[in-house]
């Protein structure tokens, strides 16, 4: 998808692609704990967009907090898009920690498949030389 770009969608069942917020990745530059990933904090929520699946339908997760951070969805005015937003415990301000969208347009930005196609093209031709030249000197018959 990076290579080409595209627009990516989600998929599986999913509704909503998550994208990880500018205050989230700051709070945690290198990795998101696995507690705050957008999976278990929809679960937490009891989210009508994140369900566990059972056996006899489809039952919501039940509501806690996470590292004393309770969350909820916000929908914007747009009625496409929700952020996924937390507050401390007791506390009234929110924080946006993911933005749930539809789809997304994916711009190209690595360029493998022209980085491939010139070292080929400038390896090749030595190579096959090279090989040709021995297989000629072994005798072997090329059919």
């Amino acid at each position: 998808m990076q290579e080409s770009g595209g627009e990516k969608i989600p998929w599986g069942g999913h509704r909503y692609l998550s994208v990880p917020t500018r205050y989230l990745r700051e709070m945690f530059p290198r990795s998101i704990p696995a507690e705050l990933r957008i999976g278990n904090v929809l679960h937490s929520i009891g989210s009508p967009i994140m369900t566990r699946k059972r056996h006899k339908g489809m039952m919501p997760a039940t509501g806690a907090s996470v590292r004393g951070l309770v969350f909820f969805l916000h929908k914007l005015k747009d009625g496409k898009r929700l952020f996924v937003m937390a507050r401390q415990i007791g506390g009234r301000t929110a924080f946006p920690f993911y933005l749930l969208i539809p789809d997304a347009m994916v711009t190209p930005r690595f360029e493998m498949e022209h980085t491939v196609d010139r070292a080929v093209q400038e390896v090749f031709p030595e190579l096959w030389t090279e090989n040709w030249k021995q297989i000629m000197e072994k005798g072997l018959r090329v059919t």
